[in-house]
């Protein structure tokens, strides 16, 4: 997962990139560290540099809050292209999502790197698991006008490992207007085997799933209609050919603004599922979220749809699905009324795939959501328990900690009865978390988002125990020695061999004229 394209991420500084062609390029400069450290201590040993530009050499700013050292952070990379210290400021150069390879051998982003002009490119790289070197670099974009810039949001394999699909934007310009962009890769050496883009001017693709046969992918966007109205986009491919299947846009019932905030096919192949925001009042900040089936064979009509409406609190964001067996489906979602004191209701769903019957309903109702973002969801690869983190926490004299604090709450899957809630408390001023994902075969929860302090901000990344919820190990990151930077994680990956991957960007400050200095892309590993 990733911080999605279509919302406000909580003020996490990510002004819009922006040129245009496809190109090959030779990797840019990789800074390799191989820490060993814990609580603040300088990371042990040499660091290893990799670079085809020049590299300064650097120690890592590593914290691992653990019994003993056997989960310490394995290697931390920060990726520089080399184009974006530039006089007039710099465009970021981030991750935006990633996926690790089904043999573990490598850890895949996407996200955007800046061209050297005045624009960015959507940026593919494959890293070495092992050391975090740079097996591949790829970057695409179309031919658009200066201010433009083109992304990858998200990042999927085949089911074989084979083929790497990115689904982001191109010829997009700061004001959202681009192209639906999907591009296949061969995953062993990054040769580009086919891309495609659609609705040219008005949508963005956020999202992307695989079919679990291997033969089809599915993006999901948002398409802007006219004025401020959007449509929800489905758009159906060929995985071998990029041959575009079917598409469908989903209009609410005011034909206001529709966009997804995740998606995901079951294990059996039968449903298509995504979820987001959409309008409910004409002319109001009132949302419900949405989640809608399609039938992965056949005709491409809505299997269901379901919305969800709370009187009183107008604004839904941030809903999430989970599925991991093909009869199991979970949903989460927010809604938040601002007034004098913010109300944030959070509920958590079970649904049947089939028809969209709701089985059980789960609720949590706080004050403030502080700069947690939306509370995030995932469930045991077995369909056994699912898990919500990122609720907020009220101190005990009431009044909020605006995030310092967060509960992670277990339900059983079959009833939504809670099994644990379990406190985690930020060492720092605040989190905002990012990303979460399970590992079945250890009992391991993984949480990753921002530590914010003053004036830094750092990679957090936290490990529950699924049995009880207790704290395993937290860690925090930051490749830059200055007392400023701001490393910000955005996804998550697990990879087969227990390996636990972060990545997002990390910049140093502000450039000459504003802007974002040095604005890198930077990926984390750790030991499970």
């Amino acid at each position: 997962m990733w911080a999605s394209p279509f919302v406000d991420v909580s003020n996490l500084a990510t002004h819009p990139p922006k040129r245009k062609m496809e190109r090959t390029s030779a990797s840019g400069r990789l800074k390799v560290m191989a820490p060993r450290g814990r609580r603040w201590l300088p990371v042990c040993g040499l660091v290893a540099i990799a670079f085809v530009a020049a590299a300064t050499p650097s120690l890592a700013a590593i914290a691992c809050d653990l019994p003993d050292d056997s989960h310490c952070e394995d290697w931390i990379v920060r990726w520089d292209s080399g184009l974006n210290e530039t006089p007039n400021g710099a465009f970021p150069e981030q991750a935006n999502d990633s996926v690790a390879s089904t043999d573990g051998e490598r850890i895949f982003i996407t996200g955007q790197g800046f061209d050297g002009g005045k624009d960015s490119d959507a940026l593919t790289i494959a890293f070495d698991a092992q050391d975090g070197s740079v097996i591949w670099e790829r970057r695409y974009g179309g031919r658009g006008s200066s201010g433009e810039y083109d992304a990858g949001y998200s990042i999927a394999l085949s089911p074989d490992g084979t083929r790497v699909f990115v689904a982001g934007h191109q010829n997009s310009d700061q004001e959202g207007r681009g192209d639906f962009l999907v591009v296949a890769y061969d995953a062993s050496d990054g040769r580009k085997l086919w891309a495609t883009s659609g609705r040219q001017g008005r949508a963005n693709a956020g999202f992307l799933v695989v079919a679990p046969d291997g033969r089809k992918l599915f993006a999901f966007g948002s398409a802007r209609v006219s004025g401020e109205k959007s449509n929800l986009v489905t758009v159906a491919y060929s995985a071998s050919s990029g041959k575009k299947l079917w598409a469908r846009e989903y209009d609410g019932p005011v034909s206001g603004k529709d966009y997804p905030s995740d998606a995901a096919v079951d294990p059996e192949g039968k449903y298509l599922f995504v979820t987001g925001s959409s309008q409910a009042l004409a002319g109001r900040r009132n949302y419900d979220y949405v989640t809608i089936a399609y039938p992965l064979e056949g005709s491409p009509h809505k299997q269901w749809v379901l919305r969800s409406h709370k009187e009183g609190l107008g604004y839904a964001t941030g809903s999430q699905l989970a599925i991991p067996t093909g009869d199991a489906l979970f949903l989460s979602g927010s809604h938040t009324r601002y007034d004098t004191v913010n109300t944030y209701a959070t509920e958590t769903l079970r649904v049947d795939p089939a028809n969209g019957a709701v089985l059980w309903t789960k609720g949590e109702t706080t004050m403030s959501a502080g700069s947690l973002g939306a509370p995030l969801l995932a469930a045991d690869p077995d369909g056994a328990s699912v898990y919500l983190t990122g609720l907020p926490d009220t101190a005990s004299a009431g009044q909020p900690l605006f995030g310092k604090r967060f509960l992670t709450k277990a339900y059983d899957a079959e009833t939504g009865t809670e099994r644990w809630s379990s406190l985690y408390e930020a060492p720092g001023t605040s989190v905002y978390l990012a990303d979460v994902g399970v590992d079945g075969p250890r009992d391991s929860l993984y949480l990753t988002g921002v530590l914010i302090k003053t004036p830094q901000r750092d990679l957090l990344t936290v490990s529950l125990d699924t049995e009880d919820g207790s704290t395993r190990w937290s860690a925090q990151a930051n490749p830059s020695e200055l007392p400023n930077a701001e490393a910000m994680a955005r996804t998550l990956a697990l990879s087969p061999d227990g390996r636990i991957f972060v990545a997002g960007s990390v910049y140093d400050g502000q450039g000459e004229k504003g802007g974002y200095g040095s604005a890198d892309v930077v990926v984390a590993s750790y030991l499970p």
